[in-house]
């Protein structure tokens, strides 16, 4: 575009008609030509201030475009001029990040075990896990190998609740406490008669052989009640619980279908009071019945696990086998044996 173009000089046209005609191209003079006085009848395309106005604009959108060191550069004008209710990048950023960690929350996602999967007993069981960790919860003082075998017998649960019975009442290794309990017709097999009382035919031989074998050290042991029917437990209960009231007589007495007694395998020695404690007779017992298949059933280390307080009159046949198993291995209760070799065994 020439300086006179620029300043809005327009050549005068000789017609009015630019298709057919052909314009005549001026000599030049020798000086300027004179200005028109008037302006040309057509108006201009595009006004000076208008043409100004976009000739910076241009020049600033070419500005815009290059970098520092000269290269063009597309940058959007939605990203350099962001509208008002837009979010920044960061906000956006920020915004999935909530999110992510929302939907990682809400996620269920299954529960931390209490140890590694590799270091779990054989007595533990993955559909026990969440009354594992409840107990565990309950009761931190409780180390964990404990909590499993102990969840295993159900002693999570309150005494003489969520009660089941005895799979095989007639096994020398059936448990029978204040959550497995005996059917009411229930009967012992092969009863006979030892110390004026009745006890199975297995249990009396060994209690013969161990009564012998007490003699024969100067101990006089003989055998106060042995089996009792229910109609015999039930009024023993009632009678207590009209003495001590029904808490306190369930500290020493089981109620009807939850005693050893029914089995003809448990037997009461001698004394049946707290005097018999700490006797030679009591003590020579809890030294020597596992030999001859006997355990001492309530102890003083185990009442948190038998929920009776200690009896060491209260002896209960399992069998050599297995006392002498409960020795070797220092377990304390038969629940704990229960679990983990007749519910469970270690030979898988």
């Amino acid at each position: 575009m020439s300086t006179q173009e620029q300043r809005g000089y327009k050549p005068k046209r000789t017609s009015g008609y630019a298709s057919t005609q052909t314009r005549e191209t001026p000599k030049t003079p020798s000086k300027a030509p004179e200005r028109p006085s008037k302006a040309p009848q057509r108006p201009s395309i595009i006004p000076i201030g208008a043409f100004a106005l976009l000739l910076t604009i241009v020049a600033l959108l070419i500005w815009l475009g290059l970098s520092p060191g000269g290269e063009e550069q597309v940058v959007p004008i939605q990203d350099t001029v962001p509208p008002q209710n837009a979010l920044a990048a960061s906000d956006i950023a920020d915004a999935v990040e909530e999110e992510d960690s929302r939907d990682e929350s809400t996620d269920e996602e299954p529960k931390t075990p209490l140890v590694d999967e590799a270091q779990y007993p054989y007595y533990y069981e993955e559909q026990l896990a969440g009354r594992y960790e409840a107990f565990a919860a309950a009761h931190p003082e409780i180390p964990l190998d404990d909590v499993y075998w102990m969840v295993g017998c159900d002693l999570d649960s309150p005494p003489y609740e969520n009660v089941q019975p005895v799979s095989d009442p007639h096994s020398i290794l059936a448990l029978v406490n204040k959550h497995y309990y005996l059917p009411q017709d229930f009967q012992p097999q092969s009863i006979v008669r030892v110390s004026n009382c009745s006890m199975r035919q297995e249990a009396a031989t060994m209690m013969q052989e161990m009564i012998g074998a007490a003699a024969s050290e100067g101990i006089n042991i003989w055998v106060d009640e042995a089996h009792r029917g229910f109609p015999r437990q039930e009024y023993l209960y009632q009678s207590y619980i009209s003495r001590d009231g029904q808490a306190m007589a369930d500290t020493y007495s089981a109620r009807p279908g939850f005693s050893e007694h029914h089995l003809g395998l448990a037997a009461d020695m001698v004394l049946l009071n707290d005097n018999f404690n700490n006797t030679p007779e009591a003590i020579w017992i809890a030294n020597n019945c596992w030999k001859f298949g006997y355990i001492v059933r309530y102890t003083g280390e185990n009442t948190h696990i038998t929920q009776y307080k200690p009896e060491s009159w209260h002896v209960r046949y399992i069998g050599v086998e297995a006392s002498q198993t409960m020795r070797e291995n220092g377990i304390l209760s038969f629940e704990e044996y229960w679990v983990k070799y007749i519910k469970y065994s270690p030979r898988g």
